[in-house]
């Protein structure tokens, strides 16, 4: 009875995992200046949508075309403009976790770089909220305090850092309510 359990044990921790993903280039544009874009394909279908739908969505705020040779058709001429500079990185893909980083150069008024880091579960598609993290590269120093840096790599706002300088302001409101004007 404890062989069975022990091996059923064994059986459910190193079971079957999904193979790695595979991280096709998909290119807009040619030269040095084109940019890239990843496509994810896995031996799931369904999985194969849902991490596609949401790097699409999340970068051009469009669905992801039903097949890799269609490319970057659909993404309209607005979002190249709004995204002269795109690229990525695969920094894990093994049989549980596909990790990604999109590093580009975003426009509105104004350019900035961004880069935003995706974590999936291979099995299932569904993205890793703790590793996901979106950042400008460079934090100026009053906010760089109050971030904090995840294993990850990911900055993220401390949950006291609020409350400081909430308590900081009532301090200083204080102090300066009850000194004496000259």
């Amino acid at each position: 009875m404890r062989r069975l359990l022990a091996s059923l044990l064994l059986a459910c921790a190193f079971g079957a995992h999904a193979a790695p993903a595979v991280v096709q280039g998909l290119v807009h544009g040619s030269g040095p200046e084109a940019q890239r874009f990843p496509w994810v394909r896995t031996d799931d279908a369904k999985v194969t949508d849902r991490i596609n739908q949401f790097l699409f969505i999340d970068t051009f705020e469009a669905m992801a075309p039903a097949r890799a040779a269609e490319g970057l058709r659909g993404v309209d001429a607005q979002n190249w403009q709004r995204m002269p500079n795109l690229g990525y990185a695969v920094l894990r893909n093994d049989a549980r976790v596909l990790s990604l980083r999109l590093e580009g150069e975003g426009c509105g008024a104004y350019c900035e770089s961004f880069t935003a880091g995706h974590a999936f579960d291979v099995a299932t598609g569904a993205i890793s909220r703790r590793a996901t993290c979106s950042r400008p590269r460079a934090l100026p120093t009053s906010r760089a305090r109050s971030m904090r840096t995840t294993p990850q790599g990911c900055a993220r706002r401390s949950p006291r850092s609020g409350a400081r300088r909430a308590a900081r302001t009532r301090s200083a409101r204080t102090r300066s309510s009850s000194t004496p004007s000259a």
